[in-house]
């Protein structure tokens, strides 16, 4: 991959950030719901291959996926934790490149440390809200 496409690369993940940070952030009114979908909405834009991207948040056993979503393909996947306890989690799937591939070979590392950053600002919303409350 060439510079400039580790700079468009990189651009992608943190409009894809911003976007979540701003879910997250101008949300105060909003339903957890409408978040959480906002947010699994935003997510395959900050990955290599959006059109073969979806994304699911799954939080206290409801579910959140957008269309591109599915599940036994190459997927990514890190926990919501409140509290010490394991609530939900992220997952994002690429429908791209078939049922059988490796994550490990699928997803580029910045692409774990995103959804891990997404995780860690979504959690942090799901926390405030829950001091809310």
């Amino acid at each position: 991959m060439g510079d400039i496409d580790s700079l468009r690369e990189r651009e992608k993940e943190l409009q894809c950030l911003y976007h979540v940070q701003q879910c997250t952030l101008n949300s105060s009114k909003e339903p957890i719901e409408r978040v959480l979908e906002d947010v699994a909405r935003s997510l395959p834009s900050g990955w290599q291959r959006p059109s073969a991207t979806g994304a699911c948040i799954e939080y206290f056993q409801e579910r959140y996926a957008t269309s591109n979503f599915r599940e036994g393909v190459p997927a990514l996947r890190h926990p919501i934790v409140l509290g010490g306890r394991e609530v939900g989690c992220i997952t994002v799937s690429d429908t791209g490149l078939g049922e059988d591939a490796d994550p490990g070979e699928v997803f580029l590392p910045e692409e774990s440390q995103l959804l891990a950053a997404v995780t860690n600002l979504l959690t942090n919303f799901l926390e405030w809200r829950h001091l809310e409350v």
